[in-house]
């Protein structure tokens, strides 16, 4: 059943990306390669557990950069900055990746269409402010044949107030979540052993919504090179989700954005697993190796 399932999810990613997007091709290891304004995103469907599937977008804004403290840094803070996905480091040769997860069940072209544009508008912005400050070089992706259709309004009847999306996300949350509660920012907050999960309903480009998921795992941490760079290099082995540092707080937070009208129970669920899971296993190893305090101690 898993491997019809996955099947499925594949065929229809790649109708959605062939409808909505001139220049798609694969690749060698059978991903999904759309390319526009002279980048690319690579696009993969694969397993999880329990039966679900998951879709990962990611581009490479730049190649071979400089990676030192001051370009970890730029990046674990400017991860905040991103709408979706996080910023991702590689070896051999080091690579900047920007990649973000979409859950395979209920998706829709729409919503795979405004992630994978998001993502592509976000290469283009980063993989220059990276090559000009920090060096490297952007991978040349052949031209499309076109700049591609515009970013989509809502589809008729998905459009939604915050408030909305917030009561939406409340009832999501009861019926999985008995023990949920909302801070006085108005989160919703979830204990899970030693971590806290919230998810926050957030305005998006005036008619759009987000529900971010996230976690704070360690506050006062001792902030240089090999946090950030420790940062970035865990975000490649996440499935969900991605580290960003708050310089302001000297603190770690793990968070996963979720398109607000198309988001339905079991892809909320799946990220707040992922991310309270992601916060369990690594907030004691931040804190044995940099300082600081667990939030939850704090």
């Amino acid at each position: 059943m898993v491997t019809t399932s996955l099947a499925f999810v594949r065929d229809s990613v790649e109708r959605f990306l062939r409808a909505s997007h001139d220049d798609v091709s694969a690749d060698a290891e059978g991903d999904l390669v759309v390319r526009r304004d002279g980048v690319a995103a690579w696009i993969r469907a694969t397993e999880m557990v329990e039966g679900q599937t998951a879709v990962f977008i990611w581009s490479v804004p730049v190649e071979e950069p400089g990676v030192d403290d001051e370009l970890t840094r730029y990046l674990a803070t400017e991860g905040a900055n991103l709408t979706f996905g996080h910023f991702e480091l590689y070896a051999s040769p080091d690579r900047v990746h920007l990649s973000h997860t979409l859950m395979g069940e209920h998706l829709s072209r729409e919503e795979l269409e405004l992630a994978v544009d998001e993502v592509l508008l976000s290469t283009v912005r980063y993989g220059r402010i990276i090559e000009d400050r920090f060096g490297g070089r952007r991978p040349e992706a052949r031209p499309a044949r076109s700049a591609g259709p515009e970013r989509p309004p809502p589809p008729a009847g998905k459009a939604e107030g915050i408030e909305l999306l917030r009561a939406r996300v409340e009832a999501y949350l009861k019926e999985s979540h008995p023990g949920v509660s909302v801070d006085d920012q108005g989160d919703f907050a979830l204990r899970s052993g030693s971590s806290v999960t919230w998810v926050r309903p957030d305005p998006w480009e005036g008619h759009r919504s987000l529900a971010r998921v996230f976690s704070v795992t360690n506050v006062g941490v001792r902030v240089d090179g090999e946090l950030t760079r420790f940062l970035l290099e865990t975000n490649a082995r996440l499935p969900f989700g991605g580290f960003q540092l708050d310089e302001r707080r000297s603190a770690t937070i793990i968070v996963h954005s979720l398109l607000g009208e198309y988001l339905n129970p079991n892809e909320l669920h799946a990220a707040i697993l992922c991310v309270s899971g992601a916060a369990e296993q690594f907030a004691p190893e931040i804190g044995a190796r940099f300082g600081g305090t667990l939030l939850t101690e704090s």
